[in-house]
């Protein structure tokens, strides 16, 4: 329980550094008697956070709350809960995720949290709790709450003056404009957490900010050199962290192939996404994929109808998902789409 943060925070969630630790812990833990299950909860935490493939990640979710869910101790109801709304957001749960945050604010005592940051995920769950609730109102088209409680998140870690939950916070802040499209902030998130890496050495939140730069500098003029900013970031990314954003992550890379003029390879790279974000219920961002790829399609000249399917994917998941952010956004596309064909016919 000691190893698994500090290998959390120095190579990734996502490394084999970390997993190993915690794979290791639980692997323990199912040999000796559970006279105090309580006691090895971070264990079966971390094993949570720290699995690579997203297959087994609400699996082993559901394992987290059977075992804590229930627990006497409201501090470990509210990670059971933390780990819970993880979950729902990146499986499309958008209202699930608010009830739970809702469920695991009200648990939150600040006495509490200062051991508990360094156990569950190295970040402070009520900036994680606040944070998500702005990322699934925004999702479900409250864009005014989305902003206010990701601004909210960022307060609150900045005067518990928590570097891994500042981390965490500036994430979320430069995602939310990310999903704005508001590359400018993006940008200056992104070089928060840059610095931030750069200071105390820290590869993931490196690579995230090399991710978010490209992408910013990229629509703010430096196309070709922020384009191999984002892919740089990526490639370590990929080494070192968990997937729960690389479909964020690929939807921007395709849509900056797409603006360089590489919209057949922008498209092929989300077909692979897609499928394995469906196959393995991965499906938060899913509908931005097929919307990205409609665009792309639509930009090389292929078939109307394979498109049109798209976007009608696009807006069928979106809907499913309660996303109704999204669902606005491809129809919006469709129309607009529609109408420029209209237009040279």
């Amino acid at each position: 329980m000691t190893r698994g943060p500090v290998a959390t925070a120095l190579f990734g969630s996502g490394s084999e550094q970390a997993r190993s630790i915690y794979e290791q812990g639980v692997e323990i833990c199912g040999r000796m008697p559970h006279s105090d299950p309580e006691k090895w909860f971070p264990l079966y935490w971390g094993w949570w956070f720290t699995t690579p493939d997203y297959g087994v990640y609400r699996e082993r979710a559901e394992a987290v709350l059977a075992f804590a869910g229930q627990a006497p101790d409201p501090e470990i109801r509210l990670q059971a809960l933390h780990c819970a709304w993880a979950t729902d957001f990146n499986t499309g749960q958008h209202v699930d995720c608010l009830c739970r945050v809702e469920r695991g604010l009200a648990l939150y005592d600040p006495k509490q949290a200062g051991a508990s940051r360094a156990r569950y995920g190295g970040h402070d769950a009520k900036v994680c709790g606040l944070a998500q609730r702005g990322l699934s109102s925004w999702f479900l088209g409250d864009a005014k709450t989305a902003r206010e409680s990701v601004d909210a998140a960022l307060a609150w870690a900045e005067k518990i003056d928590h570097r891994g939950s500042l981390c965490h916070a500036l994430d979320f802040a430069t995602v939310l404009r990310r999903y704005e499209g508001d590359p400018a902030g993006a940008l200056a998130f992104a070089d928060r957490l840059g610095e931030i890496a750069d200071q105390h050495g820290l590869p993931s939140v490196k690579a995230k900010s090399r991710i978010f730069r490209g992408w910013a500098r990229a629509h703010l003029g430096a196309l070709e050199e922020g384009l191999q900013e984002l892919e740089a970031g990526l490639a370590q990314q990929r080494e070192i962290d968990t997937p729960e954003d690389f479909p964020v992550y690929i939807e921007m890379q395709a849509e900056l192939l797409g603006m360089s003029g590489q919209n057949a390879a922008g498209s092929a790279l989300i077909g692979e996404k897609i499928e394995r974000a469906e196959r393995m219920g991965h499906v938060f961002w899913v509908p931005e994929l097929y919307r990205r790829r409609a665009l792309l399609r639509h930009a090389a000249g292929e078939d109307e109808a394979a498109w049109r399917e798209d976007l009608a994917c696009a807006i069928r998941t979106a809907e499913r998902n309660g996303a109704a952010m999204l669902v606005a956004r491809a129809r919006a596309d469709l129309a607009g789409v529609a109408g420029e064909i209209g237009r040279t016919t």
